[in-house]
């Protein structure tokens, strides 16, 4: 028990830990920060401010120590503990980022055990789950999207789309070219489209003499 319960505001120690608090790069980080209290026992005082001085040194010595892509994907996690749920294409991105980073820093570590010790012992409980990895890389693109290879179903589904895509795109060239021949399209005239997935629209721009002929009639 602190004394009194003003103590940590009086020594400005609240300000200290909201400085901190404002440099963490994710969530949960700031919940270990906010979390972080007087203590009295010695060993683990000595412990934090080794892993401290470790990590202080990996700042301002090392520089290819991972710093991006922090995610916190517990919500989600948690959420599809619920059987027939699932993750959503942006969360697989988010999960698969989250665990590229969680295993660099432990490739980082298992190269500098001799260097940061404390750090060392401090990830030594970490699972990378090197299979999940393989999975999300079969899964999801660098581009945020899922690949056709993600499942035999989807390859066959999109090779078939794109077959379909293929064959109306020849023929609405054919009908253009027929149309430019009879006069009644530009030479310059090209196909555009409108519209998305099945309700695509493609557009054939009329030749202007044809346009103002339809205009008078």
């Amino acid at each position: 028990m602190i004394y009194p319960e003003n103590f940590e505001s009086k020594i400005k120690f609240d300000k200290i830990r909201q400085l901190i608090s404002n440099n963490c790069l994710s969530d949960m980080g700031r919940e270990l920060v906010s979390g972080i209290k007087f203590s009295t026992d010695a060993g683990w005082i000595e412990t934090s401010l080794a892993e401290t001085s470790e990590f202080m040194r990996i700042c301002q010595e090392e520089e290819n120590f991972p710093v991006s892509y922090y995610h916190d994907a517990r919500p989600f996690l948690l959420r599809i503990k619920v059987e027939g749920l699932f993750l959503e294409v942006n969360e697989l991105v988010v999960l698969k980022n989250s665990l590229e980073s969680l295993n660099a820093i432990m490739r980082f570590f298992n190269t500098k055990q001799e260097v940061y010790p404390h750090l060392v012992a401090r990830a030594g409980d970490v699972r990378v789950f090197p299979y999940i990895l393989q999975r999300l890389d079969s899964i999801v693109s660098k581009f945020g999207t899922i690949k056709d290879t993600a499942s035999p179903a989807l390859g066959n589904i999109r090779h078939s789309i794109a077959k379909k895509q293929s064959g109306i795109s020849r023929r609405m060239q054919a009908l253009l070219q027929k149309a430019q021949e009879e006069g009644w399209a530009d030479n310059d005239s090209n196909i555009g489209t409108s519209g998305f997935l099945h309700n695509v629209q493609y557009v054939l721009t009329v030749a202007h003499a044809v346009e103002e002929c339809g205009q008078g009639t």
